[in-house]
C-alpha cells in the first residue's frame, strides 16, 4: 500500500486486510489522518508499517498485531496521535519499533513484549513510547537489544521494571526511562552494557538498585544516569562497572552505604556521587575520579581508604564530618584516609573541618597542589612510610594553613615537597626531614613545638632543595639537630633566635652558606671530629650568635679559597667576611692551621672572645676584623707574612696592651685608616717597626730621621688615634720624636 495511499480519507472507517501468501508492506503515511475508528487489526502477513502510516488516526481506540508471519516493523510514528487504549501485545515477529511509533498514546495503558526462544532481537526507537499511560509493570525481553533515547520518557504510571537476564547485549540509551514513577527496586541484569544519560533521572520512587555481576559484561553509566532518585541505604557498584559519567548518582541523600569493587580501569566522573548521604567507610581502587565526585558528602565519616588512581579537584570537598572524633572513636579506628598510591588533586579535602585522627600516605603517591589546603580547624596527624622506593611527592601548598597534630616526619620516600607545602600550618609537635626535593617556602611562617631534626642523605646526587626561605619565620622550635645533610644553604635558619643549647655539625658538611645560622640562639658550636676537610663556611655563617659561649674550633680547611699570589700554588684559605659577626658571648677561637686570611667584620662585636692571637701564616686581616674584640689581652705582634690589615681592623680592642710590634718585609705592607684607633691599652706602651734591610736616613728641619718609602709600608690616617704609645722604636733604636699619626 503506498505512501499516502489514503492519507486524509476522513470517511474511512475500517479496513479488512485478508490473509494470503503475499506479504503486505504499508508505506509512509498510507493511512495517516483517515477516519478509521475502533479495533484496529494487523495481519500476520504485514511486514512492514511505514513512518506515520496511522498518525493521527485519533478514532483509533485499540491496536491488535495479529501473531506469525515474517518479522515486522514498526516505522516512525506509525501510531503517533492515536487513542490507542488498555493493553497493547507486541509479537514476537516484531523486531524494530522505530522512533515516536506510539508516543503520546496517552490512553495506553499496558505493554508486554513477547519473545521466544527463536524470537528476533528487538530494537526500540526513541520516544517509542514516551508519554504513553503505560502502567503497572513493564517487562524488558531478553531480546530486547536497545532501548533508544527517551523510549518511555515521562511515562509517570509506569510502577515496575523488570529488564530480563539473557545472552544478547542491551543498551538503554540516554532519558530512555526519565521521569517514570518506578519504583521499589531495580535489577540491572550484566547483559546491559550501558546507561545512557539521563536514563532514570527523576525516578524519584525508585528506592533501590542492584547492579548483577554474574558475567562481568563492562557497564557504562551516564551522566545523571539516578539523578533525582531516591536509592536508599547500599549500593554496590560491582566491578564491570568501567566508566560512571558526571553526576550519576548525584544528590541521593538516602544512600548511606557505598561500595566500590576493587578496578583499576574505573573512572568516576564529576560530581557522579556529590551530595550523597553516604555515612561509613569508603574504599577507591580505580583508574581516576573527576572534580567534585564525592563534594559535600556531609555525613561520609571514613575512614577513606584510596588505592592507586588519578583524582581531579575538590572530590571529598565539603565532606565535614569526614574523621570526625566521634566516628573515629565510637568504631575504634585509628586513621582517617589512607593512600595507597596514586595522585590526589587539588583542594580535594577543602572544607573537612572535621578531619581528625591520621592520614596515611604510602607507596608512590603523590599529593597534588592544595589537596589539604586551610584544614587550620581540623588537627589531624600525617603519617608518611619510609621506604625509600615508594617515591611519595608532595606538591605546593599541599598542606598550606592547616593545622597537624604532631610530630611530623617527611622520611626519605619522600622525593619532593613543593613551594609552600607546609606555609602556615599549625604543627603541634617537632618536625623531622629525611626527604629530598624541598621548594621554596616549605614550612614558612609555620609553628612547630620541639627539635627540628634534619636527617638527609644528598648522596648520589640528591639535593634537600633547601634556601634560604625553606625556614622563613617559623617560630616555635627549641633545638636543632644536623645528624645528616651535606649542604647547609644560605640564610636557611637566619635569625632563628629560639633555636637553643648545642649545635653540632655532622660530619658530611661539606658547605655552610652566608649568614647560614646568623642570629640564632646556639650556647655552643661543634663540628664533628671526622667533618670534611674540605667544608666551606660562608660568610657571616655563625655571626649575632649573642648566646654562643664556649669556644669554637673550625675543622681543618673550614674556609673558602682566595687568589692570594703570597702563597705557593697562587690561593689561600680565609674565614669568610661576618662569620663570627657580633657573637658577643663567644669566648675562645683556635685559627685553623691552613688560614691565610681574615675576612672582613670575621670576628667584629666578639667582646668576650678571648683568643691567641697567632697571625704566623695569615697574609691578610679584613675591614674591621676584631674591631670592638675588648676582651682580647696582651701585647700584639704583626708578623712579615701579615701584607694588609685593612680599616678598623683592631679599632676599639682596649684589652691589648703593653706593646704592638709590625714586622715588615721588604715587599709592601699596608696599615689600613684606623686600623687600630681606640686601643687605649697602648697607653703607656711600645710601637716596634721593624722593616727588613731598611736604615735610609733623611735630613729633615735640621736633624736625620729614618725614612720609610712607601713600598715598604703604607700607613693610612689615624692608624694609630688614640694609641699614645709611650715610646716608640724603629728597627731596634728608640725613635723619641717619630710622628705616628
Amino acid at each position: 500500500i503506498g505512501k499516502d495511499a489514503f492519507k486524509g480519507c476522513t470517511s474511512l472507517q475500517g479496513i479488512n486486510i485478508i490473509d494470503g501468501n503475499n506479504h503486505l508492506n504499508i508505506k509512509q503515511g498510507a493511512f495517516a489522518v483517515t477516519g478509521l475508528s475502533g479495533l484496529l487489526t494487523i495481519s500476520k502477513k504485514v511486514s512492514k508499517i511505514g513512518e506515520s502510516a496511522f498518525e493521527n488516526c485519533t478514532a483509533i481506540t485499540a491496536l491488535v498485531i495479529q501473531q506469525g508471519g515474517r518479522s515486522l516493523t514498526i516505522g516512525s510514528q506509525a501510531f503517533y496521535g492515536t487513542k490507542i487504549s488498555g493493553s497493547l501485545i507486541i509479537p514476537p515477529q516484531v523486531n524494530v519499533i522505530k522512533a515516536r511509533a506510539f508516543k503520546d498514546c496517552s490512553a495506553l495503558t499496558g505493554l508486554t513484549i513477547e519473545s521466544y526462544e527463536s524470537s528476533p532481537s528487538i530494537s526500540i526507537g526513541e520516544e517509542a513510547f514516551c508519554r504513553t499511560g503505560i502502567s503497572g509493570t513493564l517487562t524488558i525481553p531478553s531480546r530486547v537489544s536497545n532501548v533508544e533515547k527517551s523510549c518511555f520518557e515521562n511515562c509517570t504510571s509506569l510502577a515496575t521494571l523488570i529488564i530480563e537476564s539473557g545472552s544478547s547485549d542491551l543498551v538503554i540509551c540516554q532519558r530512555s526511562f526519565y521521569g517514570t514513577g518506578i519504583s521499589g527496586k531495580l535489577t540491572i541484569p550484566d547483559r546491559v552494557t550501558d546507561i545512557g544519560e539521563s536514563s532514570f533521572r527523576d525516578c524519584n520512587k525508585l528506592t533501590e538498585l542492584e547492579i548483577e555481576d554474574y558475567l562481568r559484561q563492562p557497564l557504562k553509566i551516564g551522566k545523571f544516569a539516578f539523578y533525582g532518585t531516591s536509592i536508599a541505604n547500599e549500593l554496590q557498584i560491582p566491578s564491570r562497572v568501567q566508566i560512571i559519567k558526571e553526576s550519576a548518582f548525584q544528590g541521593l541523600s538516602s544512600l548511606t552505604s557505598l561500595v566500590i569493587q576493587s578496578n583499576p580501569d574505573l573512572e568516576i566522573g564529576g560530581r557522579a556521587f556529590s551530595g550523597c548521604g553516604i555515612d561509613g567507610s569508603l574504599v577507591l581502587n580505580v583508574k581516576n575520579v573527576k572534580n567534585y565526585a564525592f563534594a559535600d558528602c556531609l555525613q561520609l565519616q571514613g575512614p577513606l581508604v584510596i588505592v592507586g588512581g588519578t583524582f581531579g579537584e575538590y572530590v571529598f570537598s565539603g565532606c565535614t564530618k569526614l574523621g570526625s572524633t566521634e566516628h573515629l572513636d565510637k568504631y575504634n579506628i585509628d586513621y582517617s584516609i589512607a593512600v595507597y598510591g596514586g595522585t590526589l588533586g587539588p583542594f580535594d579535602f577543602q572544607g573537612c573541618t572535621n578531619l581528625k585522627g591520621t592520614i596515611f600516605l604510602t607507596s608512590k603517591t603523590h599529593i597534588g597542589n592544595d589537596v589539604f589546603n586551610g584544614l587550620k580547624s581540623s588537627w589531624f596527624t600525617l603519617c608518611i612510610t619510609s621506604e625509600q622506593n615508594d617515591n611519595i611527592k608532595i606538591d605546593d601548598r599541599a598542606f598550606y594553613e592547616s593545622s597537624l597534630r604532631g610530630p611530623l616526619t617527611i622520611p626519605k620516600s619522600v622525593t619532593h615537597v613543593g613551594k609552600d607545602a607546609f606555609s602556615l600550618c599549625s604543627i603541634n609537635g617537632e618536625l623531622t626531614l629525611e626527604g629530598t626535593g624541598f621548594g621554596r617556602r616549605a614550612f614558612a611562617n609555620s609553628t612547630f613545638r620541639g627539635y627540628l631534626t634534619i636527617n638527609i642523605d644528598e648522596s648520589d646526587g640528591k639535593d634537600s632543595g633547601f634556601d634560604y626561605t625553606t625556614f622563613i619565620n617559623c617560630n616555635g622550635f627549641t633545638n636543632l639537630a644536623l645528624q645528616k645533610i651535606s649542604d647547609i644553604p644560605e640564610r636557611l635558619f637566619y635569625k632563628m633566635s629560639f633555636f637553643g643549647g648545642a649545635l653540632n655539625i655532622p660530619e658530611q658538611v661539606t658547605s655552610i652558606g652566608k649568614y647560614a645560622f646568623a642570629g640564632c640562639g646556639f650556647t655552643s658550636v661543634t663540628f664533628d671530629p671526622d667533618a670534611n676537610d674540605d667544608i666551606s663556611i660562608g660568610e657571616g655563617a655563625f655571626s649575632q650568635l649573642t648566646q654562643l659561649t664556649g669556644a669554637i674550633e673550625l675543622p681543618t680547611s673550614s674556609v673558602s679559597t682566595y687568589s692570594d699570589p703570597e702563597e705557593n700554588d697562587g690561593t689561600g684559605k680565609k674565614i669568610d667576611p661576618y662569620t663570627f659577626y657580633q657573637c658577643s658571648e663567644l669566648r675562645s677561637f683556635i685559627i685553623p692551621n691552613d688560614i691565610t686570611a681574615i675576612g672582613n667584620y670575621a670576628f667584629c662585636g666578639c667582646r668576650n672572645l678571648e683568643m691567641t692571637l697567632d697571625f704566623s701564616k695569615i697574609t691578610s686581616i679584613g675591614v674591621s676584623a676584631f674591631q670592638d674584640c675588648v676582651s682580647l689581652r696582651g701585647p700584639l705582634e704583626i708578623p712579615t707574612k701579615v701584607k694588609y690589615i685593612m680599616e678598623n681592623a683592631f679599632a676599639g680592642c682596649t684589652g691589648l696592651s703593653d706593646s704592638l710590634t709590625i714586622r715588615v718585609s721588604n715587599s709592601q705592607t699596608y696599615i689600613g685608616p684606623q686600623a687600630f684607633a681606640g686601643c687605649k691599652g697602648f697607653k703607656k706602651g711600645t710601637l716596634f717597626i721593624y722593616i727588613e734591610e731598611n736604615d735610609e736616613k733623611r735630613r729633615y728641619d735640621g736633624k736625620d730621621y729614618y725614612y720609610v718609602p712607601d713600598y715598604f709600608l703604607r700607613i693610612g690616617h689615624e692608624a694609630f688615634d688614640d694609641c699614645e704609645f709611650s715610646d716608640i722604636y724603629y728597627n731596634g733604636r728608640y725613635e723619641p720624636d717619630c710622628d705616628y699619626d
